[in-house]
């Protein structure tokens, strides 16, 4: 099995960035509260490739997408968690996809969509 954490720990490669795990509880009435538990990883942060954006709704192909390369696993969603949410460069993505790779090969995969309000900017 090929060893991946040389790349992680590659200066050059390697990025902070923040991470919201979205706890979602229902109570007996119904109502649904979100608690997010904020935390700082460490990973590579690269453009989605055409191939990588093939594999999303076409719907999020239109927004910002990166692809996270991260030794913590991530996840697009569950019964009890939302989405995760990624802060990177003042931009907040969400995770849409998830391949997760940790066991054989130690890094997780996930696509993730600017939910940022804003749009690129464009040169005139």
């Amino acid at each position: 099995m090929m060893d991946f954490t040389d790349i992680f720990d590659d200066p050059e490669l390697r990025t902070v960035f923040g991470l919201s795990r979205i706890t979602v509880t229902v109570d007996d009435t119904g109502r649904t509260s979100r608690a997010a538990a904020e935390s700082t990883l460490t990973g590579i942060i690269l453009p989605a490739t055409d191939r990588e954006l093939e594999r999303l709704a076409e719907g999020d192909r239109s927004s910002e997408v990166v692809a996270v390369y991260s030794q913590t696993p991530l996840t697009s969603g569950t019964d009890e968690l939302a989405p995760d949410e990624i802060t990177w460069r003042e931009r907040t993505y969400r995770v849409r996809q998830v391949q997760d790779w940790t066991t054989p090969a130690g890094y997780c995969l996930a696509l993730a969509v600017s939910i940022d309000l804003h749009g690129r900017e464009v040169e005139a």
